[in-house]
């Protein structure tokens, strides 16, 4: 088996390109969603932002209309957190990762259960949802009282954690906020399909590839990849990456040249490049980490050539979008920067605010 040598800079690009920021993909919302394997979405606006960044010719109603319409889909998936993605996706994918799902939720709530029936809140929680779609509170309430239990909202969170369920419209949608409806994914978008941990490996490698088993566990929350990654022998080809690693990636899979130009783009809070590998110094140095993922927060970004090399915040009090760069930035860089921030900001419906880039710590 031969074995080639890849760097960051050449990883970089390749993720990139995959995730359409080195160049915006034509067409419709859902064939993007599906090509960037979903969308953070912890932040409502987060996906709208994130598809600006990469989907050509896209209109904000174009990703409403997609969630009143259910062929993308809002729900707890990867690492236990909201994300958008498509209906036929979600068929497959929740399944998969609701084994780190439960991981999450037993971590977290055990204990706040107590000696609490899980099966038969679970069988309550089923009635319930049955009838109509519910708030968290709606459920906090009803298990509450059914079971009379001292943490109602640790029975809500069970419902949240082990049955699959989808938030309905207007929840996740650009600038509403207000109560989230949830329903059983089921009823929405019919039956679900079988756990595929193969089908993940393929499709964050085509996502976010190359990359190492590692780094597709660090983003789906799942353990155990290895042994699954070394069995795609016939469909995948290795590369020895920085620091002695071994990356794989499918066979076939275009990898752009190192020094392929990557445009300035503005990227959301949580943005899915930043969380998609273990190792993520293709797109930010571990020092330029350390000052965009503080705590559980992943910071807004400006990527420059191909990097993470700024922080933006979208200053809604005041109107517009605010820049702090990482180091200083040539006139071009900062024409480019204004230029993706009066886009966005025309995107968004409101091109009166202004953008405004500070000066480097």
């Amino acid at each position: 088996m031969t074995t080639r040598t890849i760097d960051l800079r050449s990883l970089g690009r390749a993720t990139l390109a995959r995730q359409g920021l080195l160049e915006r993909r034509p067409g419709a919302v859902e064939p993007v969603v599906a090509a960037v394997l979903g969308l953070q979405s912890q932040l409502p606006d987060a996906p709208y932002l994130a598809l600006a960044a990469r989907l050509d010719g896209f209109d904000f109603a174009h990703l409403t209309g997609a969630l009143n319409e259910h062929t993308v889909v809002r729900s707890t998936l990867m690492r236990g957190t909201l994300h958008l993605v498509t209906a036929d996706d979600f068929r497959w994918l929740r399944p998969t990762v609701q084994p780190a799902i439960e991981r999450v939720f037993r971590s977290g709530f055990t204990k706040r259960l107590g000696g609490a029936d899980v099966e038969a809140v679970l069988t309550a929680a089923d009635e319930l949802l049955a009838e109509r779609a519910l708030t968290h509170a709606d459920l906090k309430a009803a298990l509450g009282e059914r079971f009379g239990h001292d943490d109602p909202a640790a029975l809500a969170y069970t419902v949240q954690y082990r049955r699959m369920l989808v938030h309905m419209p207007p929840a996740g949608q650009w600038a509403r906020g207000g109560r989230v409806y949830a329903r059983p994914a089921d009823n929405v978008i019919g039956t679900l399909s079988s756990a595929d941990p193969v089908e993940l490996i393929r499709r964050h490698l085509r996502a976010f590839g190359p990359a190492t088993a590692r780094d597709v566990q660090a983003w789906s929350g799942l353990s155990g990849l290895d042994d699954i990654a070394a069995q795609m022998s016939d469909e995948v080809e290795w590369f020895d990456g920085p620091d002695g690693q071994r990356l794989l990636d499918l066979s076939g899979l275009a990898r752009p040249d190192a020094d392929v130009p990557a445009p300035v783009r503005l990227l959301p809070e949580f943005d899915s490049l930043l969380l998609a590998h273990h190792d993520r110094r293709r797109v930010m140095t571990d020092e330029v980490r350390a000052r965009v993922c503080v705590g559980s927060a992943v910071a807004a970004t400006v990527l420059v050539d191909g990097v993470v090399d700024g922080i933006w915040t979208w200053a809604r009090r005041r109107g517009g979008i605010e820049v702090r760069p990482l180091r200083r930035w040539s006139k071009a860089v900062r024409a480019c920067v204004e230029a993706e921030g009066a886009r966005l900001l025309e995107l968004a419906g409101t091109p009166q605010y202004d953008l405004t880039i500070g000066e480097p710590d």
